[in-house]
């Protein structure tokens, strides 16, 4: 969710899958992508095409990522991206991303 509006949905954004009646494959599938996703360095991040996906969530999620600086979101050109994943990176560009908490040893 963001602001209210759902970006992706489970099970609606795999509509096409479970009408096939791949409803046991999709979890799994999911599963490793996000685990690819996961253990995919940040200098490569951007770069990975991550061929498993037919959902169109790496784009999501590479925007919504904090690994990737706002000034590298500039360098992705407009309209480039999915609907959703727009929606996110000028959402993302848009916010103050607060700091880690000081700690209380540190504050005024």
């Amino acid at each position: 969710m963001l602001d209210g509006e759902t970006i992706w949905d489970a099970p609606k954004d795999l509509s096409r899958d479970l009408a096939a009646g791949a409803e046991n494959d999709v979890a799994p599938q999911i599963t490793a992508l996000l685990r690819d996703y996961l253990e995919t360095s940040r200098d490569n991040l951007l770069a990975q095409s991550f061929a498993r996906d037919r959902w169109g969530l790496m784009p999501i999620l590479k925007v919504a990522d904090r690994r990737v600086g706002k000034r590298v979101l500039d360098t992705i050109p407009e309209g480039s991206l999915s609907e959703a994943a727009e929606k996110v990176r000028r959402a993302r560009k848009a916010r103050v991303i607060e700091s880690t908490p000081k700690k209380e040893s540190e504050r005024d």
